[in-house]
């Protein structure tokens, strides 16, 4: 009776080769999707250590000037900005992030954002022209322009690893002030010229990051 009930327990080879089979079938459908959140939550969580070191460099570079760094869009009025001291504000803000290079042109980083478009009156490549801050941890900072710098600059929050994809590794962080208030990081959007680009998936507002 043992040995009748241990040969009526026991698979047989077409049925482990089926059940081997559907486990397969799952695990290819499953995969793709949880490495895809998965690689969503780091970049979630690089983007969030990103965003915090940036609004403490701001307020520190805020601060050393005296509230006023003269490089923002103004809140009370989005259609003025102030523009006078951006070139000296990327300096002193890039030094409270601890660059370990600059480049003077994409070519210089080995860099490509092709292919991006961009909002409304946004028209600058991000080829690019711009110089670009490596930072100690792989991140890549650039301002919008080069000549007359705005108060925008993009991040790429893991550098050369990619994807280089608006709303997934590539952001950007405006900078607005009120009358009589420091500069701050409009919290709105984090996709300032880049919405065109980014696709359903992608990051656009800090909302979306941390709910």
């Amino acid at each position: 009776m043992g040995d009748d009930f241990r040969r009526k327990a026991a698979f047989t080879l077409a049925e482990v080769l089926i059940t081997l089979g559907v486990i397969g079938i799952v695990a290819a459908m499953t995969m793709p999707v949880l490495t895809a959140n998965y690689q969503k939550t780091v970049l979630k969580n690089q983007f969030k250590k990103a965003y915090s070191t940036y609004q403490q460099a701001l307020l520190k570079t805020s601060f050393d000037n005296g509230g006023d760094i003269s490089c923002y869009y103004n809140a009370d009025n989005s259609g003025d900005k102030v523009l006078t001291n951006c070139p000296s504000f990327y300096e002193a803000f890039t030094k409270e992030l601890k660059v370990t290079k600059i480049c003077e042109n994409n070519t210089e980083c080995n860099t490509n954002y092709s292919g991006i478009t961009y909002t409304g009156g946004c028209s600058t490549s991000l080829s690019l022209q711009s110089k670009q801050y490596v930072l100690a941890d792989g991140t890549i900072i650039f301002p919008y322009t080069d000549g007359i710098n705005y108060p925008l600059f993009f991040v790429d929050i893991n550098g050369l690893k990619g994807p280089n994809k608006p709303g997934y590794d590539l952001f950007s962080f405006m900078i607005m002030r009120k009358e009589n208030s420091d500069a701050y990081f409009f919290s709105s959007t984090i996709a300032g010229c880049l919405y065109d680009s980014i696709d359903e998936n992608g990051f656009k507002s800090l909302t979306d990051i941390y709910k």
